[in-house]
């Protein structure tokens, strides 16, 4: 997501193909989010990341299709 939102920012489109196949673990290799010190790491990454790029949501998600609700 960082990603995308800084290549909005320069100014460059997210082109996408939709017959990509990708697969996301998201515990695989930082296993799940089971102790203090785990969850104290978890919102010191989301703190970080809404202070980089929390201007991009600021209305919402831009990229979200109003379609799917």
């Amino acid at each position: 997501v960082e990603l995308c939102v800084r290549v909005k920012t320069k100014g460059y489109l997210i082109v996408y193909t939709p017959f990509a196949e990708l697969y996301h673990h998201e515990c695989l290799s930082r296993g799940h989010i089971d102790t203090p010190e785990k969850l104290t790491e978890f919102k010191r990454e989301e703190a970080l990341f809404n202070k980089k790029c929390g201007f991009a949501f600021a209305n919402g998600d831009p990229f979200y299709n109003p379609n799917l609700q």
